[in-house]
């Protein structure tokens, strides 16, 4: 083999290896240790910003509230995506919370997850409180999901929303998260699609939160 064949390969194996490194990087960074907005973290939430420190381990609960759904986009009515939609939509706050509270029970969290809840009135003590709203409900098209596929008329559910300190009312951090369906039978169903996104959206932002109560010497940097 020739030297310069040899040294090809070896450039070819640095450039892997640098970006297997930076993608480490990326994907678990020291959330103690930075501020701002963190986008794609560990492939799971598309947006968070850390506003202030967060321990989990100085909170007792954690309430969820309502998700606001006032001012979500709707399909027409008169299309058969509506009723459907509609549907899930009432039904949001819950499929996400238990999304969240199933989360925690998995990881065995002493944690008690309270909700969802229509209002939080008064200063509560070491209680977190988590707030949001549902920014896009869409149930993409079952026409294109079966005829077409590849990625084609994707149902996607997104969610915005907040991480309070409920005693201070002081929020800690912020999100934005969506999650998308398209593979199913027949194009799949648009009720189960859209409840499915719901409850990943949920489960999602409740291992967001677990990460928070990591010893720091355990988080990756």
């Amino acid at each position: 083999m020739c030297r310069t064949h040899v040294r090809s390969i070896s450039s070819v194996i640095c450039i892997l290896f640098i970006c297997l490194l930076c993608s480490c990087a990326h994907q678990a960074p020291n959330m103690e240790a930075s501020h701002g907005i963190v986008k794609d973290w560990n492939g799971s939430i598309d947006e968070m910003e850390i506003l202030e420190p967060l321990n989990l381990n100085a909170y007792s609960r954690v309430i969820v509230a309502d998700l606001d759904t006032s001012a979500t986009p709707l399909p027409p009515t008169d299309e058969n995506t509506y009723e459907p939609t509609k549907i899930v939509l009432k039904s949001s706050s819950d499929i996400f919370t238990n999304a969240l509270r199933d989360q925690f029970k998995e990881a065995k969290s002493s944690l008690e997850i309270v909700g969802p809840v229509n209002e939080v009135t008064g200063a509560e003590p070491k209680t977190l409180l988590v707030k949001g709203k549902v920014t896009e409900m869409n149930p993409g098209s079952q026409a294109l999901r079966y005829w077409v596929g590849f990625g084609a008329g994707k149902s996607r559910v997104e969610v915005a929303g907040e991480i309070i300190d409920a005693q201070s009312n002081k929020p800690l951090v912020r999100f934005k998260h969506a999650k998308a369906s398209g593979i199913g039978a027949f194009g799949g169903d648009y009720q189960k699609f859209l409840t499915d996104d719901t409850h990943d959206v949920g489960e999602d932002i409740g291992k967001m939160l677990l990460y928070f109560a990591t010893p720091s010497n355990e988080k990756t940097n």
